[in-house]
């Protein structure tokens, strides 16, 4: 079966970008890419041309996931792989991934956490200038490993640890289980990083977004 490789990109609403600019630089010594407007703001932490992008809205939650995949086969594949599940897949705007900075990328909703998850291949990458630390950091660590993680909360978590395994091709690291009531959380692998998905029993959360680990 098809496999994603890594988390590739996150894009964010929030009401504030400028406040965002201002954290993303001097707290997590992001930089901000030159092509940066009121519409997109994009983080650099790496060669990625971002890895994070912040876009205007009320609500400060998640946009989209970005999902590495590798190739336009692996693509095709994991959207198959998806259909067969009953999944609508819907294949981006030349638009939004100009937008994304890749070459092409599928797009599809969680059915288990809401959050709308896209499939990608073929990142910008920027090698001159290299990416710069906006504070004293060493850097990030991610490569082959990606972005870092994303968790996110979903209704039943057995189903969609079903889902991800058997339709995206991710694996179980780890399971949180609580005496007396059983698995409440579930770390999820895509590559030799511990996990780059989390996901934590909640029918209700007040936001899409747990936290986003970088």
């Amino acid at each position: 079966m098809a496999k994603v490789q890594q988390l590739g990109y996150v894009g964010i609403t929030s009401a504030d970008l400028d406040a965002w600019s201002a954290y993303a630089t001097s707290v997590l010594g992001q930089e901000v890419a030159h092509d940066s407007d009121d519409q997109a703001l994009f983080l650099k932490m790496d060669e990625y041309h971002h890895r994070l992008s912040v876009h205007p809205g009320d609500e400060d939650d998640v946009r989209f996931v970005g999902w590495s995949v590798g190739t336009p086969e692996r693509m095709q594949a994991l959207a198959s792989q998806l259909d067969a599940a009953d999944v609508a897949v819907t294949a981006a705007k030349p638009e939004e991934a100009a937008d994304r900075r890749v070459i092409d990328f599928v797009h599809f909703v969680d059915p288990h956490s809401g959050v709308r998850n896209e499939l990608f291949y073929g990142p910008e990458v920027i090698f001159t200038p290299p990416f710069h630390p906006q504070r004293a950091i060493v850097g990030f660590k991610t490569g082959d490993l990606g972005l870092g993680h994303f968790v996110t909360f979903v209704a039943d978590i057995e189903a969609a640890v079903t889902f991800y395994e058997e339709v995206l091709g991710f694996g179980v690291s780890d399971w949180i289980v609580l005496p007396g009531i059983g698995r409440i959380g579930v770390f999820l692998h895509c590559n030799t990083r511990h996990h780059s998905l989390a996901l934590f029993a909640n029918p209700a959360p007040r936001k899409k977004v747990h936290h986003v680990m970088m």
